[in-house]
């Protein structure tokens, strides 16, 4: 169903060096920093007079994309915050499996030590009963 018709001819394209990369990350970050000053610049400059006679249609206008941007920013700090989270419950789920066997290392040796007790106990009571002499009640 999802077979290849052709084998692929030539070489495969090669990686980004880094300068490339560098050189792509400034581009987006002055692309960014561009971005939000022209927003900020077209807030400052609207016209007072359009705002007071149509303030919904500009303030729509005026926030929207810096409000998408926030939204992105905010939903960029919750999937963050998300990994993080996902870290931690690993790191949770290792501890809780550690005290876990230890706890059933502890549950054994207290079975052994109470095992051990009673079998001295046991002995304990065997040579005193041994020990204590048969007596039969007096008949008078």
């Amino acid at each position: 169903m999802f077979r290849r018709k052709t084998k692929l001819d030539g070489d495969l394209p090669q990686p980004p060096t880094k300068a490339e990369i560098l050189e792509d990350l400034e581009t987006f970050s002055l692309d960014h920093v561009n971005r939000t000053q022209r927003n900020e610049s077209a807030l400052s400059t609207s016209d007072l007079s359009l705002n007071a006679m149509d303030s919904s249609k500009t303030m729509k206008r005026g926030r929207n994309e810096p409000e998408s941007e926030h939204q992105l920013e905010e939903w960029w700090d919750k999937f963050e915050k998300f990994l993080s989270d996902i870290d931690q419950l690993e790191v949770y789920q290792k501890q809780f499996g550690s005290k876990k066997m230890s706890l059933a290392k502890l549950d054994e040796t207290i079975g052994l030590m109470a095992d051990d007790i009673q079998t001295r106990i046991n002995d304990s009571l065997g040579k005193a009963m041994a020990q204590v002499p048969e007596t039969e009640p007096d008949l008078k």
